[in-house]
């Protein structure tokens, strides 16, 4: 199936693609954030204002993340689309938690500008792992759509060799 149709392998790639921009972006965001704070002629303070919201935001953004991820999971079992429906209904189900996880991020590093403080920068190193946590993998396509092993194998193979 997969050796018939390329755009299947190239909808999983942008896929990775995106995750990886979005992750990239975050932490080039923090790079910025940390420079900002730290210049000779700002005052940092010692610890936050608000200690826990950082910490509230991502509980409430990897919650909802872990919610849709659930309830895309429990969709997929009643797609009857052909593969690329099912990739591409996995790709959306990527940028969606991707998305939901990077706002409770970004959140943390405004946080970090706003009070010049450096404190919020550890809630986003754990926020960051939780973005971390929530990658696109081929082995949970193949788990959540019922791949065969033989379409599996393809798909890594395909992504190894980026031919």
């Amino acid at each position: 199936m997969l050796n018939r149709n390329h755009q299947s392998k190239s909808l999983f790639r942008s896929t990775y693609l995106i995750y990886v921009a979005l992750l990239i972006g975050q932490i080039f965001f923090c790079l910025i954030t940390v420079f900002l704070i730290t210049q000779p002629d700002r005052v940092q303070k010692e610890g936050s204002d608000y200690p826990f919201l950082a910490l509230l935001v991502l509980f409430l953004a990897g919650g909802a993340a872990w919610f849709v991820n659930n309830l895309r999971r429990q969709q997929a079992q009643q797609i009857s689309a052909n593969f690329d429906g099912k990739l591409l209904h996995y790709r959306t189900s990527v940028i969606m938690r991707s998305a939901m996880m990077e706002a409770g991020n970004l959140f943390c590093l405004i946080l970090a500008m706003l009070e010049v403080s450096l404190s919020p920068i550890l809630f986003f190193c754990l926020g960051l792992g939780l973005f971390l946590y929530f990658r696109p993998q081929v082995g949970e396509v193949s788990e959540v759509y019922k791949m065969s092993g033989q379409e599996q194998q393809e798909l890594e193979q395909f992504l190894k060799n980026r031919a």
